[in-house]
C-alpha cells in the first residue's frame, strides 16, 4: 500500500471504530480508485484470513490479544515472528480432479475433498509458507502451489504428503 494511502486509511480507522464498536482485530476490505482515493467495501469483525501471515508465537501472539481485546483487557508486548512468512491461494490452471487418496501436509489450508472436480479458474487451496526471509517465503509458497497443480494434474495425491518442501 502506498504510504499515503497507509496514512489516510489509518487516519479513517478511529472514526470507523467509534461509529461501530468494534473490538480486537478487525479486517477491512477498501478498493483504490484512478485517483488513488479509498472506498471501504465492507468492514470484517474478526481478523482477516492472512493473520497467521503476521502473527508472532506464544502467548502475545495476534489471536490471543484479540480475545483478550474482545474481552476487555489490552495486551502489549506483540512482536512479529523471527521468520517470514507466505501464503497464497492457489487457482486450478486446468480442470482437475482431486484423487480419493489424497492426503495434504499441513502448510496446506482449505483443502478441497477427495473426488472433487474443480473447474480451470477455480480457487483450489491455499498454501503456506516460513521462511528467514521474505524472498525465500515467497519462492517456497509459489514452489508449494506449483507441486499441489502439478500433483493433482497427475492424479497423484499421494505427492502431497511426502517431505515438507
Amino acid at each position: 500500500m502506498p504510504p499515503a494511502l497507509a496514512r489516510t486509511v489509518t487516519a479513517a480507522l478511529p472514526l470507523l471504530v467509534k461509529e461501530t464498536g468494534l473490538v480486537g482485530l478487525n479486517s477491512l476490505d477498501l478498493m483504490l480508485d484512478d485517483a488513488g482515493e479509498f472506498h471501504l467495501l465492507e468492514i470484517n469483525p474478526r481478523p482477516g484470513a492472512s493473520l497467521d501471515v503476521f502473527d508472532g508465537e506464544g502467548p502475545q501472539a495476534l489471536f490471543g490479544c484479540h480475545v483478550a481485546a474482545c474481552k476487555g483487557r489490552l495486551l502489549s508486548g506483540w512482536r512479529p515472528p523471527k521468520r517470514a512468512s507466505a501464503m497464497s491461494v492457489v487457482y486450478a490452471d486446468r480442470l482437475l480432479r482431486v484423487p480419493r487418496n489424497i492426503s495434504y501436509p499441513p502448510w496446506l489450508a482449505d483443502r478441497p475433498a477427495p473426488g472433487a472436480r474443480i473447474e480451470l479458474g477455480a480457487p483450489v487451496c491455499t498454501v503456506m509458507a516460513a521462511a528467514a526471509n521474505a524472498e525465500a517465503a515467497r519462492h517456497l509458497v509459489l514452489a508449494r502451489g506449483r507441486r499441489v497443480l502439478d500433483a493433482l494434474a497427475a492424479g497423484a495425491g499421494g505427492l502431497l504428503a511426502e517431505g515438507a518442501g
